[in-house]
Protein backbone atom coordinates (compact mmCIF):
# COMPACT_ATOMS: atom_id res chain seq x y z
CA UNK A 1 0.00 0.00 0.00
CA UNK A 2 1.29 3.18 -0.69
CA UNK A 3 0.90 6.56 0.60
CA UNK A 4 0.95 9.80 -1.17
CA UNK A 5 1.60 12.94 1.16
CA UNK A 6 0.36 15.74 -0.88
CA UNK A 7 0.90 19.18 0.86
CA UNK A 8 -1.63 21.22 2.18
CA UNK A 9 -2.91 23.91 0.19
CA UNK A 10 -4.72 26.74 1.98
CA UNK A 11 -7.86 27.50 0.62
CA UNK A 12 -9.00 31.04 -0.13
CA UNK A 13 -11.49 32.46 2.44
CA UNK A 14 -14.72 33.67 0.75
CA UNK A 15 -15.54 36.96 1.97
CA UNK A 16 -19.11 37.68 1.65
CA UNK A 17 -21.04 40.14 2.80
CA UNK A 18 -20.00 41.91 6.67
CA UNK A 19 -22.29 41.07 9.06
CA UNK A 20 -23.68 44.12 11.17
CA UNK A 21 -23.74 44.18 14.75
CA UNK A 22 -27.12 44.15 16.22
CA UNK A 23 -28.39 47.41 17.66
CA UNK A 24 -27.83 46.33 21.22
CA UNK A 25 -24.18 45.79 20.23
CA UNK A 26 -23.90 48.79 18.54
CA UNK A 27 -25.25 51.19 21.47
CA UNK A 28 -22.62 49.10 23.97
CA UNK A 29 -20.16 50.22 21.41
CA UNK A 30 -20.87 53.72 21.12
CA UNK A 31 -21.67 53.79 24.91
CA UNK A 32 -18.45 52.20 25.72
CA UNK A 33 -16.44 54.82 23.25
CA UNK A 34 -18.35 57.81 24.67
CA UNK A 35 -17.21 56.30 28.07
CA UNK A 36 -13.61 56.27 27.38
CA UNK A 37 -13.59 59.52 25.78
CA UNK A 38 -14.87 61.03 29.28
CA UNK A 39 -12.07 59.38 31.15
CA UNK A 40 -9.19 60.55 29.26
CA UNK A 41 -10.82 64.13 28.46
CA UNK A 42 -11.40 64.50 32.53
CA UNK A 43 -7.61 62.76 32.50
CA UNK A 44 -6.18 65.70 30.65
CA UNK A 45 -7.93 67.94 32.22
CA UNK A 46 -7.11 67.16 35.67
CA UNK A 47 -3.80 67.18 34.28
CA UNK A 48 -3.88 70.42 33.50
CA UNK A 49 -5.20 71.95 36.74
CA UNK A 50 -2.41 73.28 38.97
CA UNK A 51 -1.08 71.39 41.64
CA UNK A 52 -1.58 74.14 44.25
CA UNK A 53 -3.30 77.54 44.69
CA UNK A 54 -2.49 80.20 41.92
CA UNK A 55 1.12 81.56 43.33
CA UNK A 56 -0.88 85.19 42.79
CA UNK A 57 -3.08 84.84 45.86
CA UNK A 58 0.04 83.12 47.61
CA UNK A 59 1.14 84.96 51.32
CA UNK A 60 4.90 86.48 50.73
CA UNK A 61 6.99 84.20 53.21
CA UNK A 62 10.63 86.00 55.00
CA UNK A 63 12.66 82.71 56.08
CA UNK A 64 15.84 82.57 57.82
CA UNK A 65 18.54 79.77 57.73
CA UNK A 66 20.98 79.44 60.55
CA UNK A 67 21.97 75.79 59.41
CA UNK A 68 25.66 77.23 59.19
CA UNK A 69 25.70 78.06 62.52
CA UNK A 70 23.51 75.03 63.57
CA UNK A 71 27.03 73.64 62.30
CA UNK A 72 29.02 75.40 64.34
CA UNK A 73 27.21 74.28 67.71
CA UNK A 74 25.71 77.57 68.35
CA UNK A 75 22.43 76.11 68.77
CA UNK A 76 20.01 78.11 70.97
CA UNK A 77 21.96 81.71 70.28
CA UNK A 78 21.75 80.46 66.26
CA UNK A 79 17.79 79.83 67.17
CA UNK A 80 17.45 83.36 69.24
CA UNK A 81 19.87 85.18 66.33
CA UNK A 82 17.09 83.45 63.71
CA UNK A 83 13.92 84.98 65.59
CA UNK A 84 15.72 88.56 66.21
CA UNK A 85 16.34 88.06 62.62
CA UNK A 86 13.53 87.41 61.12
CA UNK A 87 11.27 90.03 63.44
CA UNK A 88 13.73 92.73 61.60
CA UNK A 89 13.39 91.94 58.55
CA UNK A 90 9.56 91.57 58.62
CA UNK A 91 9.74 95.38 59.76
CA UNK A 92 11.96 96.41 57.12
CA UNK A 93 10.15 94.52 54.13
CA UNK A 94 6.29 95.11 55.74
CA UNK A 95 4.18 95.51 52.70
CA UNK A 96 6.66 95.63 50.07
CA UNK A 97 7.52 92.00 48.99
CA UNK A 98 4.10 91.17 46.36
CA UNK A 99 2.35 88.25 46.98
CA UNK A 100 3.88 84.80 46.07
CA UNK A 101 7.43 86.08 46.31
CA UNK A 102 10.05 85.04 49.10
CA UNK A 103 12.97 86.03 50.90
CA UNK A 104 15.46 83.70 52.10
CA UNK A 105 18.28 84.66 54.28
CA UNK A 106 21.24 82.10 55.33
CA UNK A 107 23.59 83.37 57.68
CA UNK A 108 26.82 81.81 57.71
CA UNK A 109 28.69 83.34 60.21
CA UNK A 110 28.36 85.64 63.23
CA UNK A 111 31.59 86.95 65.18
CA UNK A 112 31.35 89.29 68.26
CA UNK A 113 34.64 90.92 69.48
CA UNK A 114 36.19 89.89 72.44
CA UNK A 115 36.20 92.91 74.66
CA UNK A 116 32.78 94.96 74.39
CA UNK A 117 33.71 98.75 73.88
CA UNK A 118 37.53 97.98 74.15
CA UNK A 119 40.16 99.41 71.76
CA UNK A 120 41.64 96.29 69.50
CA UNK A 121 45.49 96.81 69.01
CA UNK A 122 45.31 98.66 65.76
CA UNK A 123 44.12 101.15 67.75
CA UNK A 124 40.22 100.57 66.63
CA UNK A 125 36.68 99.79 68.02
CA UNK A 126 36.24 96.55 68.29
CA UNK A 127 33.34 95.00 65.94
CA UNK A 128 31.05 92.50 65.72
CA UNK A 129 30.00 90.77 62.42
CA UNK A 130 26.94 89.31 60.93
CA UNK A 131 27.39 87.46 57.38
CA UNK A 132 25.12 86.16 55.39
CA UNK A 133 23.31 85.87 52.07
CA UNK A 134 20.06 87.61 50.83
CA UNK A 135 17.77 86.00 47.98
CA UNK A 136 14.79 87.44 46.69
CA UNK A 137 12.57 84.33 44.94
CA UNK A 138 9.69 85.15 43.01
CA UNK A 139 6.41 83.68 42.27
CA UNK A 140 7.24 80.88 39.62
CA UNK A 141 10.67 80.08 41.43
CA UNK A 142 12.83 82.23 39.84
CA UNK A 143 15.74 84.50 41.53
CA UNK A 144 14.82 87.94 41.59
CA UNK A 145 17.99 89.78 43.47
CA UNK A 146 20.32 88.11 46.00
CA UNK A 147 23.35 89.83 47.74
CA UNK A 148 26.37 89.08 50.07
CA UNK A 149 25.80 91.04 53.46
CA UNK A 150 28.48 91.65 55.65
CA UNK A 151 26.90 93.80 58.77
CA UNK A 152 28.94 95.57 60.99
CA UNK A 153 28.55 97.20 64.70
CA UNK A 154 30.20 97.94 67.46
CA UNK A 155 30.55 95.78 70.05
CA UNK A 156 30.10 98.41 72.34
CA UNK A 157 26.39 99.36 70.31
CA UNK A 158 24.70 97.05 72.73
CA UNK A 159 25.18 99.00 75.72
CA UNK A 160 28.01 98.01 78.71
CA UNK A 161 29.50 94.41 78.62
CA UNK A 162 29.19 94.39 82.11
CA UNK A 163 25.12 94.32 81.90
CA UNK A 164 23.12 90.72 81.60
CA UNK A 165 22.56 89.58 77.96
CA UNK A 166 25.25 91.40 76.37
CA UNK A 167 25.64 89.06 73.67
CA UNK A 168 21.73 88.93 72.91
CA UNK A 169 21.93 92.54 72.59
CA UNK A 170 24.84 92.66 70.38
CA UNK A 171 22.66 90.42 68.12
CA UNK A 172 20.03 92.36 68.12
CA UNK A 173 21.96 95.28 67.06
CA UNK A 174 23.71 93.14 64.23
CA UNK A 175 20.26 91.27 63.16
CA UNK A 176 18.77 94.90 62.61
CA UNK A 177 21.93 96.24 60.54
CA UNK A 178 21.68 93.30 58.47
CA UNK A 179 17.76 94.03 57.98
CA UNK A 180 18.12 97.65 56.87
CA UNK A 181 21.44 96.99 54.61
CA UNK A 182 18.97 94.10 52.86
CA UNK A 183 16.35 96.69 52.62
CA UNK A 184 18.76 98.98 50.66
CA UNK A 185 19.83 95.70 48.65
CA UNK A 186 16.69 94.69 47.42
CA UNK A 187 14.13 96.09 45.48
CA UNK A 188 10.51 96.18 46.45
Amino acid sequence: MRMSIRPHVPTRAKFGPAKRPSPLARRLIGFAALGLATVLAIGVAEARAPAHRPAARAVPVISVDVGPLLAQGLGGYAEALRAELTQALQAQFSGSLRPGERLVVVIRSISLAAYSGDINVFGLPDTDYLDGVITLVGPNGQQLASKDILATSLSSYAGPWYQPNGEQRRAVVLAQSFAAWARRYIPS
